[in-house]
């Protein structure tokens, strides 16, 4: 090997053995963990022993550690813990919201609610686990990416950097993900690769042991310099690699025309490499990101005279359990000895006797067998046992209310209480599982802007579970989005799941239209829709059909037929503008009443006058001094002025009268008005020159019929 590939075998060796010799103790206790949940609950020596004696005696195994680790994981499954993006000072939340519902669309697409419980119930139960946000090929298309969350199966795979403090060591610098494989294997993936001989000589046992090699990724964070441009829009690209002749087409102020440029910016990144503790396996994969791609989920740590001391549930309840496996294996064990005799006497007392007693008892005359065996033996045993499954639940501080078993507590206050006292003692797993998910949404939303970089459709998926297709980083869309654009922060909300609202909301709503029955009336599609049953839909669009059109809203449209929708608009608008002339009409009507009443009085003070002048022409020819002939030329005018509006109003002319309506509107009132100078000043209509109202026409157009 090279210098370079020495310093490089130092370092991995340096680093792993350091990260090996910190976690030792943890990890020998965590195999014992999950020994001791996969049933092998047994102290070996005991064990032995018994199944040594001749006959061996039985080593019973009352597995109830996993109810303690399920009933954690079953808690949090109940609710639903969603990663959400906040915009920061430079971002948008239209993309905060885009990137929130991708990061649902990457857990669901990478079954990620599996790799959450599976790591849940891990740490609950050795105290540790862990899962990795990766960047791969999508759908075996080299030209497409995307990212998935994976498990990591073994909880004790990775070895961490021992200066990593957070829980999910977000701090760490390196670390190393893998495990044995078989040197069968080994050989097979790397034909050219040093041989497990040569790496248990050089590297030691710890990478081989002539039977399996030691096959991490070696992890580890670096920081380089790079130079930083920023476009227009906001959005920072590196120009390293790129010839300074293009920086000014990629990052440009449009304000001063010139580059904005930072070449001394310190990025972060991680790096990856396998390696068999001699060489590098294959080329080093660098990405762009804060802290490692691998997330820690921790149970619960303590630090003990200098040393961090990690464990979960079972580390608490092993001794426990171990008892109670012993004491029901003395209890087996006793009543496998206890006498079987349904008879027992002298011999003398079975004499003469024919009938078979099956198993019986004899002794000589004289004193009888002492019984050393008992029932109150095994009612000590049974109350034992009895102490030490208060032990288990004491020390993890969870009981029966929380385990569904019946209890002390009558009430459902009580129970409710005690079922809260379980939750409550064991929160400290949920937070750590919430803070990695959290860190996983980070890690993904640093990955964004590097995997999604060209235009593309993506999908989104909605808190409700439906899914949407958007269009991103495309210039040629106007609808498209910039998701690279902006910072953003990385928060987690937890609630109940999405299923579990849409049954309390039902619940709650039935409840409602119990106590107010007219609910249902205004509400009842709403209440029936909220219900997970078969045909409820087809329910709620019947009863929303019942509903009228004033409470509905604009819910009365929805899930209407396109062109049926478009037909009731556009009798809606006809409606509507015919109820808008009729109004018209009717302020026409008033105004033609008005300007009847007028002509009306000045029809009178015209006839008066004229009368007056006749009236004296009579009686002398003379004409009144106080009656000139202007007055009489104003009387004589005035009557002919009343004259004209009235034959205006009779041809539809007059200013403001529909042509549709005039020939019907004007003879109406027309007559109105020959009636009303009949009844005030006994002229006949036809005196007056206006229509007869039995000459009109009796029969109006439907069209126009329906206009008035």
């Amino acid at each position: 090997m090279d210098d370079m590939s020495d310093d490089f075998a130092k370092e991995v060796r340096e680093l792993y053995s350091e990260a090996e010799e910190a976690d030792r103790e943890n990890y020998d206790e965590a195999v014992t963990d999950l020994k001791f949940e996969g049933f092998d609950q047994w102290d070996e020596r005991v064990r032995n022993y018994r199944e040594s004696l001749n006959p061996p005696l039985p080593c019973l195994t009352i597995n109830t550690v996993q109810q303690y680790t399920s009933l954690v994981v079953g808690d949090w499954l109940t609710n639903e813990t969603a990663i959400t993006v906040l915009p920061r000072e430079d971002g948008d939340v239209n993309i905060a919201q885009v990137r929130s519902e991708l990061i649902r669309s990457i857990e669901l697409q990478s079954k990620a609610s599996r790799i959450y419980a599976s790591c849940l119930g891990q740490s609950a139960g050795c105290g540790i686990s862990n899962f990795r946000v990766n960047i791969e090929d999508a759908y075996e298309d080299a030209f497409v990416r995307d990212i998935f969350i994976r498990d990591i199966p073994n909880p004790l795979a990775v070895l961490w950097d021992p200066l990593a403090f957070d829980a999910t060591a977000r701090d760490a610098t390196f670390c190393f993900v893998g495990d044995k494989i078989k040197t069968t294997d080994y050989k097979k993936l790397y034909p050219k690769a040093a041989l497990p001989s040569l790496i248990q000589r050089e590297a030691g046992s710890s990478w081989s042991d002539g039977k399996t090699v030691t096959l991490p990724e070696y992890w580890k964070m670096t920081e380089k310099v790079r130079t930083i441009g920023m476009t227009a829009t906001g959005k920072t690209v590196d120009l390293t690699d790129v010839p300074k002749k293009k920086w000014p087409q990629l990052a440009i102020d449009p304000d001063t025309n010139q580059p904005i440029i930072n070449d001394k910016a310190k990025c972060k990144y991680a790096v990856r490499v396998m390696t068999n503790g001699m060489e590098q396996l294959d080329d080093p994969y660098e990405v762009k990101v804060h802290r490692l791609p691998i997330i820690r989920v921790l149970g619960r740590e303590v630090w003990s005279e200098g040393k961090r001391v990690r464990f979960g549930l079972t580390r608490c309840l092993r001794d426990s359990q171990r008892m109670r496996n012993y004491i029901r294996s003395i209890r087996a064990e006793l009543l496998a000895k206890f006498p079987r005799a349904n008879f027992m006497g002298p011999a003398s007392a079975f004499e003469g006797i024919s009938s078979d007693f099956g198993d019986v008892l004899k002794w000589n005359d004289g004193a009888g067998p002492v019984q050393q065996i008992t029932t109150q033996n095994l009612g000590a045993l049974l109350n034992e046992e009895s102490i030490y499954a208060q032990d288990m639940m004491d020390t993890t501080g969870i009981h029966e209310a929380s385990r569904g078993m019946p209890s002390n507590e009558a009430s459902g206050i009580a129970i409710q209480a005690r079922q809260q006292e379980g939750d409550i003692a064991t929160q400290i797993y949920h937070h750590h599982m919430t803070q990695a998910q959290q860190e996983a949404g980070e890690v993904i939303n640093a990955y964004v802007p590097i995997v999604f970089d060209t235009a593309r459709t993506i999908r989104t998926v909605g808190p409700d579970l439906s899914a949407k297709m958007v269009r991103v980083n495309d210039p040629n869309d106007p609808d498209s989005v910039d998701i690279g654009l902006g910072r953003y922060d990385v928060t987690v909300a937890t609630g109940p799941r999405y299923q579990t609202m849409r049954q309390r909301t039902a619940q709650m709503l039935m409840e409602l239209s119990r106590a107010d029955p007219q609910l249902m009336q205004i509400a009842g599609d709403k209440i029936i829709k909220a219900i997970d049953a078969p045909e409820a839909d087809e329910i709620a669009e019947r009863i929303k059909r019942t509903i009228p059109p004033n409470i509905l809203g604009d819910d009365a449209d929805q899930g209407k037929d396109p062109e049926e929708l478009a037909q009731q608009q556009q009798k809606a608008a006809e409606a509507q503008q015919v109820q808008q002339m009729g109004l018209q009409l009717e302020m026409q009507a008033k105004e033609a009443d008005t300007r009847l009443k007028v002509a009306q009085a000045e029809k009178a003070e015209a006839e008066a006058a004229k009368s007056k002048i006749e009236a004296m022409q009579l009686m002398g020819g003379q004409s009144d001094p106080s009656v000139d002939a202007e007055q009489q030329r104003t009387a004589i005018m005035g009557f002919d002025a009343v004259t004209r509006r009235i034959a205006a109003l009779e041809k539809g002319n007059a200013p403001g009268t529909p042509p549709l309506l005039a020939q019907h509107l004007a003879p109406v009132i027309a007559n109105a008005v020959g009636q009303a100078l009949a009844k005030h000043l006994g002229f006949a209509p036809v005196e007056l020159g206006l229509p007869d109202v039995s000459q009109l026409p009796q029969d109006i157009p439907p069209e126009q019929d329906q206009a008035a």
